[in-house]
C-alpha cells in the first residue's frame, strides 16, 4: 500500500514538474539605463533608455514602447526604445521616468521605472585679466 501511495505521489509530482517546463515561458528582464549616477544637471538632457532584448527573442516578438514622466518634459523618443527629457527649472528635483513596454507574453512583467535627480549646474569661473594700463594712472 505504501508502495502505491508512493509511485501516485511520485507520478503526480513528475507530470506536474513536466506540465509546469511545458508551460512555463521566459520573461525578458526589463532594465533600463540613465545618466551617470542617475543624475544630471538641470538644462540639460536626460536620457533613459530600454536595455535591449536578446535578438531571439526581438525575432519573435513585435515590441513597442510607450514612456510616462513625473516632471520633466519628454521631446524625443516617446515610442521609442529611448527617451529624452528636458530638466529645464527642475534643480533640486527628482523625474520619474517609466517605460511600459507592449507585446511581451502574457504573465511577463512590462513595466520598468528610474529616478532621475536634477542638480544644479556646476558653474566655473575664471580670472578676469585686464589688458591694458589701469584707469588713474599717473603717466610722469
Amino acid at each position: 500500500m505504501k508502495q502505491l501511495i508512493y509511485s501516485v505521489i511520485l507520478t503526480l509530482f513528475f507530470f506536474n514538474v513536466v506540465g509546469q517546463q511545458k508551460d512555463s515561458i521566459s520573461c525578458p528582464a526589463i532594465k533600463l539605463d540613465g545618466p551617470k549616477d542617475n543624475s544630471v544637471a538641470e538644462g540639460k538632457e536626460a536620457g533613459v533608455s530600454v536595455k535591449s532584448f536578446k535578438k531571439d527573442f526581438m525575432k519573435t516578438h513585435s515590441i513597442s514602447y510607450e514612456w510616462v514622466t513625473v516632471n520633466g518634459l519628454i521631446t524625443d523618443g516617446k515610442n521609442k526604445s529611448t527617451v529624452y527629457i528636458n530638466t529645464n527649472g527642475l534643480a533640486g528635483k527628482q523625474i520619474k521616468a517609466a517605460v511600459i513596454i507592449n507585446g511581451l507574453d502574457p504573465g511577463c512583467p512590462s513595466t520598468a521605472t528610474m529616478t532621475i535627480d536634477v542638480i544644479q549646474p556646476t558653474i566655473i569661473r575664471t580670472e578676469q585679466r585686464i589688458v591694458g594700463r589701469p584707469r588713474n594712472q599717473n603717466l610722469n
